[in-house]
């Protein structure tokens, strides 16, 4: 009888280890499944978070819809468009090398600067609004323009 334990002894070891080792497979399934779900939420964070930082469209320039001689003085522009609301907007004569700035604080999404200039001189126009500044500008020619040409076409041709 005791060959006879001996043989079953070593079968419920076996028994046991081979359970065990059925609860550790178990386990580690459970493990994997476990750590599948946290990589599939992380992944579906990552994807839904970037979108929070990918880059916004650049600010355009604005629209330079009017220009002539002001009464502010002699050789003085009115220089005349449409920006986003509440933009700073900079008009610059790169003939003089000189310019003006305006907010648009009446939130209207227009704007009006005077500049000193002559007929024909070369400018461009630029707008902020908070951190964004418009990554091109407008550029156009000084000379009387009222809506979206200009009064005497001819005037300026040699210096378009």
């Amino acid at each position: 009888m005791t060959g006879s334990m001996r043989t079953r002894v070593p079968n419920q070891q076996r028994r046991q280890q081979a359970s065990g080792a059925r609860l550790t497979a178990r386990d580690a399934s459970q493990r994997r499944r476990g750590l599948l779900s946290i990589f599939l939420i992380a992944l579906i964070a990552a994807l839904l978070g970037s979108g929070c930082l990918s880059p916004t469209l650049p600010l355009p320039p604005p629209d330079v819809t009017s220009m002539h001689l002001s009464a502010e003085g002699e050789g003085v522009w009115a220089i005349s468009g449409e920006c986003i609301a509440g933009a700073l907007v900079t008009v610059f004569n790169e003939t003089t090398g000189e310019g003006a700035v305006i907010e648009d604080r009446a939130m209207t999404g227009k704007f009006t600067v005077f500049i000193k200039a002559s007929a024909c001189d070369l400018a461009w126009a630029k707008q902020d609004q908070g951190s964004e500044t418009s990554t091109h500008s407008t550029s156009f020619v000084v000379q009387d323009v009222t809506g979206s040409a200009p009064t005497d076409p001819s005037a300026c041709k040699s210096a378009e």
